[in-house]
């Protein structure tokens, strides 16, 4: 039997909070569970309509609470009281197995507590603040704690998209010039501790498929070795299909930009990260 991967501890002023009972790897699962209860997420309701937006809010919610109180009753008693006294969260839900997953984003230390966020991560820091407010709690992490740059850095992850294919047929930009772009990004999303989001998993895939563009096996099979390890991205399942077109020389992308010299430009400027 595997050792547990978290364990319920004492999180300070915050309460109880969850910790990594043991080293995480990146992309690791850590919780994968079915939930106790599916509702719908809300129900159709006659509002009068005089009522303003925030007693419309109240009226509809109050209705919903009704719907739920009939599935509750209808619940074993064990679940039921699972359900009400320590409510799941996850980062995905699976609708195959109808299953919530809270994946490990980035390497994580035995006793490290693992967290979620309560906010829209692309916020600035003084936004997210506010956000916080109704939960009771002001965010110390180091972007909050340094607002100016992070605030700068956030931005200017946001602001670049890698695009693959208009970089793979202009000639005018260096072969190692999205993949040096990429690899910034990374460096960014990774100070930020952001490995989570879409961006992160979408450098690393668009490395990929520069080496593709470039016709370096191993590249590309490295690189794909790293996007295997954000299994929480909505695009992990078409991996293998996009490795095996390549290996069969299918793939749209294979050798469209041939690297100069002996090992290639790209593979010399890669940099560890």
């Amino acid at each position: 039997m595997s050792k547990p991967t978290f364990r319920v501890g004492e999180a300070g002023s915050k309460g109880l909070g969850l910790f990594a009972a043991r080293a995480l790897g990146q992309g690791e699962l850590i919780i994968d569970e079915r939930p106790l209860l599916i509702s719908v997420r809300g129900v159709p309701v006659a509002v009068p309509i005089w009522y303003s937006q925030e007693q419309t809010t109240k009226y509809q919610l109050k209705e919903f609470e009704k719907y739920l109180e009939v599935v509750l009753k209808e619940m074993r008693p064990a679940d039921r009281d699972a359900f009400i006294c320590c409510p799941n969260t996850s980062t995905n839900f699976h609708d195959a197995s109808i299953s919530y997953t809270i994946y490990a984003a980035r390497d994580i230390a035995e006793g490290e507590e693992l967290t979620l966020t309560y906010s829209d991560v692309w916020d600035t820091a003084a936004n997210r603040q506010q956000t916080f407010k109704p939960y009771g709690f002001v965010c110390a992490c180091d972007a909050c704690l340094d607002p100016v740059n992070s605030d700068a850095r956030r931005a200017k992850i946001r602001s670049f998209v890698p695009t693959v294919q208009l970089w793979a047929v202009n000639r005018s930009l260096p072969d190692d010039w999205l993949i040096n772009k990429c690899l910034e990004q990374i460096a960014l999303l990774e100070q930020e501790k952001l490995e989570g989001e879409a961006q992160y998993h979408a450098a690393i895939n668009a490395i990929m498929e520069a080496y593709i563009c470039l016709g370096n096996s191993p590249k590309v099979h490295h690189w794909a070795a790293r996007a295997r390890k954000c299994p929480w991205a909505a695009s992990i399942e078409t991996l293998d299909v996009l490795i095996a077109l390549k290996s069969h020389g299918r793939h749209p992308l294979w050798r469209m930009r041939q690297a100069k010299g002996r090992n290639g430009v790209a593979a010399q400027a890669e940099r560890k990260i």
